[in-house]
């Protein structure tokens, strides 16, 4: 017998403590900005999203840090981690979807640093350490580790395994310290200091140019954050955070700067206007589902109307994707004619990317069944049916869920039409669940599959 398999993105478990939404200015309609949490201290830095949707924040303090966790729930622990030393960078590894971080002593003339991670239910185990005073930290799709700071050969880029005692290995002097760190889909590593963020992606290095902020008179940029791309229509590639702020009029914008595998054209994906002494965008962090996390100290980011302060500190917001008629990883069903057995019909509608030849899965599950969170590493958040007893392939190019259609595939245009006629044995009425996915490792932000929206629908 055979054994078919459902696959279905769990429905958006939105963060949020308050019920107000914003949109953030320079956001194009699609994408919607929604406030997750207040009274963030203004010493936040740093952020990670677990593939449970917690996020955890770094707190820089004058002699120890600490690390704010916002459960999936919405509920925000001050003092989930206290008294750590030195945090350095907090890392998702996409091999489990943990977040891991380092820390280090601020204090003892040491090079060391441990390497811990955090479980679905908020506990920490120490998993290592590594003879490197870790400032950066990142990891790649197979789950290597990568830090930034002072090593036993100075300051640069190191490499090491998950293992228990980590003797890291030198890779490259890197750039500047070394302490902003992000693993791009395709293994190559962004670093960025000063007014650059420069790309390694040889063992023989040395790193290359992938952004420069541009040098304006009278201003002064900074770029504190990286963040792979989360959003399907911009491909895979990278986010950077770009701060600039003119010393005359002590008014500043905020952007998240757009970039592919290879560099960004400085057009910013989403910007905000920040006055002094606020410092405006502060870090940005992808999600699992598709999504953006903006940590700022503007509260409200209305298109219309002017920024203002949070009296109760920092704000994250989250920037949620909407499905839309010809981006990439989109998918609509529409029903047509009359009843089933009368000319009625099903339409499913999926949008790749234009250059085509993408191979895709898609098919049905009759009902709206609930959705058991499982995770797929590298891939993201599912909803598995085994047995497949109501899931229906209505075409498969890998051949993986159903029977192998050589035939479902993106196509020039990027638009793939799948005309499914319904007969007397199909009734109308039936509601069912429809998804779905896209092989696309140049333009998926998890470096594999492009995941679309969950489509509800009914039979005519």
């Amino acid at each position: 017998m055979q054994v078919r398999t459902l696959i279905a993105l769990i429905a958006l478990c939105l963060l949020s403590t308050a019920a107000a939404s914003a949109q953030i200015q320079g956001l194009q309609a699609n994408y919607t900005s929604h406030q997750v949490a207040f009274n963030l201290p203004s010493t936040c830095t740093d952020m990670a999203v677990d593939r449970f949707n917690n996020v955890y924040i770094a707190d820089r303090g004058l002699i120890s840090d600490r690390i704010i966790r916002i459960t999936s729930a919405g509920t925000i622990d001050y003092n989930f981690l206290t008294n750590i030393g030195a945090v350095g960078q907090l890392a998702r590894n996409p091999a489990d979807g943990l977040v891991y971080f380092t820390t280090y002593s601020p204090m003892l003339p040491v090079i060391y640093s441990t390497v811990s991670n955090i479980d679905q239910g908020g506990f920490v185990h120490q998993v290592g350490g590594v003879n490197v005073v870790a400032k950066g930290f990142t990891i790649d799709n197979a789950g290597k580790f990568y830090f930034g700071g002072m090593g036993l050969q100075g300051t640069g880029l190191y490499a090491g395994a998950a293992a228990s005692t980590i003797s890291a290995t030198f890779l490259d002097i890197g750039h500047g310290q070394n302490s902003v760190l992000e693993a791009l889909t395709n293994g190559d590593i962004l670093i960025a200091d000063g007014m650059q963020v420069r790309s390694w992606n040889s063992p023989a290095g040395p790193t290359v140019l992938y952004h420069q902020a541009p040098l304006i008179g009278n201003t002064m940029t900074q770029l504190n954050s990286l963040a792979r791309n989360p959003f399907n229509p911009l491909g895979s590639g990278a986010l950077v955070a770009q701060n600039t702020l003119t010393t005359f009029s002590m008014t500043g914008v905020g952007a998240a700067i757009s970039g592919s595998l290879t560099g960004t054209s400085n057009t910013p994906f989403a910007y905000e206007n920040y006055h002094t002494p606020r410092t405006g965008l502060r870090a940005l962090e992808d999600g699992t589902l598709n999504d953006l996390y903006w940590l700022t100290d503007n509260g409200n980011l209305s298109p219309t109307l002017p920024p203002t302060p949070t009296p109760l500190g920092l704000t994250l917001h989250r920037i949620i994707n909407q499905p839309a008629v010809g981006e990439t990883g989109s998918h609509f069903v529409h029903t047509l004619g009359t009843p089933s057995g009368s000319g009625g019909a099903l339409t499913f509608n999926v949008f790749g990317d234009p250059t085509g030849g993408d191979l895709l899965v898609l098919g049905v599950s009759i009902g709206t069944p609930p959705f058991v969170q499982t995770w797929y590493p590298s891939l993201g958040w599912f909803a598995i049916d085994p047995l497949g007893a109501n899931y229906f392939a209505i075409a498969d190019g890998l051949g993986a869920f159903g029977p192998a259609d050589p035939t479902a595939a993106i196509p020039v245009g990027g638009h793939y039409t799948k005309f499914i006629p319904l007969s007397a044995t199909v009734p109308s009425g039936i509601v069912f669940s429809s998804q779905a996915l896209i092989l696309a490792p140049n333009r998926a932000p998890n470096g594999l599959i492009v995941i679309s929206n969950v489509v509800l629908g009914t039979t005519p």
